[in-house]
């Protein structure tokens, strides 16, 4: 699943720099917004640590 989300991220990341992003197509990624804003503001803090953690190495 990981895998998946990562895979996913590039592509909106690619598309984010060359065009105007269309969440739509990325049905994982609203997802995964959608339960992050759910989670509390320290859970949020360690999903963002996760993913800059993540996305640094």
């Amino acid at each position: 699943m990981s895998e998946k989300f990562d895979k996913r991220l590039e592509e909106v990341d690619e598309e984010y720099r060359t065009s105007i992003v269309d969440f739509s197509k990325y049905k994982l990624v609203m997802l995964t917004m959608a339960k992050i804003m759910e989670l509390d503001a320290e859970e949020q803090n360690k999903v963002a640590l996760f993913l800059f953690n993540s996305i640094k190495k």
